[in-house]
């Protein structure tokens, strides 16, 4: 079944010709929509960045939202950060401290996704530098979007991302979504 739709675009006060757009997808039923219109984005790839604090679990229930609406994938990464302990000048991390931080990371996470009706997503648990990580995961696996959260306000009233987010919002190759505190 084809649609034909008008399409006007404005260039310089001048409207197009209409053109009938050529059907994207063959519907089994007439209300059907198109695949187009089920995610108009083209995002199929969701990948959401989680830690332990509550505005990542916000943006984890966002992005699985976002998935069921969108039919995309949906990816989750947890980072164990080394770098805290190093600042905090506490004893090096030995690879089987890393190990256990990692499964324990991996345990975690599976339990979230299991809390947030996300356990078909993919989970990367990784060790390192937070942005680093979220980013080379975002491009091995080709992610079209990040959702993170973000920590909202200071105590002074000003907007506060964080380190991290900011760093990855900048240095991304796809677009990325803050998710701040209280949004459900």
């Amino acid at each position: 079944m084809s649609h034909n739709r008008v399409v006007h675009r404005r260039r310089s006060g001048t409207a197009l010709a209409a053109r009938p757009e050529p059907s994207i997808a063959t519907a089994v039923r007439a209300d059907m929509p198109a695949a187009s219109e089920l995610n108009p984005k083209g995002w199929n790839r969701i990948l959401v960045a989680v830690d332990p604090g509550p505005s990542a679990r916000q943006a984890l229930e966002v992005a699985v939202s976002m998935a069921d609406r969108l039919h995309a994938r949906l990816a989750m990464v947890y980072v164990v950060d080394c770098a805290e302990t190093q600042q905090a000048q506490l004893p090096r991390l030995t690879d089987t401290m890393l190990s256990k931080l990692a499964a324990d990371g991996r345990q975690w996470c599976a339990n979230l996704a299991v809390e947030v009706h996300a356990t078909q997503a993919s989970q990367f648990v990784r060790i390192g530098d937070p942005a680093v990580e979220i980013l080379a995961v975002a491009r091995e696996w080709q992610a079209e979007i990040i959702v993170m959260g973000n920590h909202g306000l200071t105590h002074t009233g000003r907007f506060f991302l964080g380190n991290t987010v900011e760093t990855v919002v900048r240095d991304a190759g796809c677009p990325v979504m803050t998710v701040p505190p209280g949004v459900k």
